[in-house]
């Protein structure tokens, strides 16, 4: 499981990701691996990174950092989940989550995870020649 989400393939990633979404609970081991996907540029990754964290229950720094760049996240999908983490989790964490996301969205420009999006949005929307 391991090797399939800190894999440079997209689909291995993709299955790595729908394998910590069936697990349904937190398995040690895996953690420190899984807060990678949060800066995936694949969404369902990074939605399988939010899912875990709410179905493992764990919350630290490196979780609260994954999850506001998750909140901050152009894809609807993924910030959906991040709403639905925060509808259940605790208001200590949620409070905490919540500095996070305040910190990162004062000093953030928009940024694609895609970087041939970032270069067309930085080039004013104009078609870039290639």
């Amino acid at each position: 499981m391991v090797a399939l989400i800190a894999s440079e393939k997209s689909g291995d990633r993709l299955f790595g990701a729908y394998c910590l979404r069936e697990l349904g609970r937190e398995v040690e081991s895996l953690t420190p691996i899984v807060v990678q996907l949060a800066d995936d540029i694949i969404p369902d990754c990074r939605r399988s990174f939010v899912e875990y964290v709410g179905s493992a229950g764990i919350y630290d720094e490196p979780v609260a950092n994954g999850l506001a760049t998750c909140m901050l996240d152009l894809n609807l999908y993924v910030r959906v989940s991040v709403i639905r983490w925060g509808a259940r989790t605790s208001e200590e964490r949620f409070k905490d989550f919540l500095r996070s996301v305040q910190v990162r969205s004062t000093n953030q420009e928009l940024r694609f995870k895609n970087p041939l999006s970032n270069e067309f949005w930085q080039s004013g929307g104009a078609p870039i020649a290639r």
